[in-house]
């Protein structure tokens, strides 16, 4: 609402309020401002509802563009140089020296960068854990630590989201979306790992179907 439109309205409200007091017809000015609060509160309801959907179909419109990309956790960003990476960022401390010709190492914000060939070729990113009532709002996209898998499945759509479960915890689960090279590991229903790779998603290990 812009100031012009509520000064309008403030006027108007006080108007009807001046008018009351003057008015020797009091009982069928109750009535008035009584349907006028009502169709006031209605159409003020009707009014954020309506923000609250636009904004929600623009969200979901964006991630399930098919040119989208996902490639940044932190501002750091798959493709790059590590060197450059570094550069900007600090030195980053090595984590294991190979896995399937990765090398992995952590940066200071906590990404674990997967590299091969000098290039960060996969991002990991692990949420930090709620700490005096503070959140980790670290995103990848528009889906934040601790976005609830309904969230997820809304945002991407049922149909573009594989879901797997895990040999040994059942509080965890895996979301993959295949097209955007990301996948997400969620445990009692919300985000906690978010993952993003150049090429195709390297998901963890001990993964089964759910039933």
């Amino acid at each position: 609402m812009t100031l012009g439109a509520g000064i309008f309205l403030s006027a108007i409200f006080l108007g009807c309020v001046f008018l009351y007091i003057k008015s020797d017809n009091k009982p069928r000015w109750r009535k008035i401002v009584l349907w006028s609060s009502i169709i006031s509160i209605s159409s003020i309801a009707i009014f954020f509802t309506y923000l609250i959907y636009k904004d929600e179909v623009k969200e979901s419109k964006q991630n399930n563009n098919e040119n989208a990309v996902y490639t940044e956790i932190k501002n750091i960003k798959l493709g790059e140089q590590l060197s450059d990476l570094q550069f900007r960022h600090g030195k980053f401390v090595k984590v294991t020296d190979k896995v399937t010709g990765y090398l992995i190492y952590k940066s200071e914000n906590g990404v674990l960068v997967w590299e091969r060939n000098g290039k960060a070729e996969r991002l990991t990113y692990n949420c930090r854990e709620y700490a005096d009532q503070i959140r980790d709002f670290t995103r990848l996209g528009t889906i934040a630590c601790y976005t609830s898998g309904e969230s997820v499945l809304r945002i991407f759509g049922k149909n573009n989201v594989e879901i797997k479960c895990f040999e040994k915890d059942v509080e965890e689960r895996y979301y993959e979306v295949s097209k955007h090279n990301i996948g997400f590991i969620l445990k009692k229903n919300q985000v906690v790992t978010l993952m993003a790779d150049l090429k195709e998603i390297r998901r963890p290990y001990e993964l089964k179907d759910c039933v």
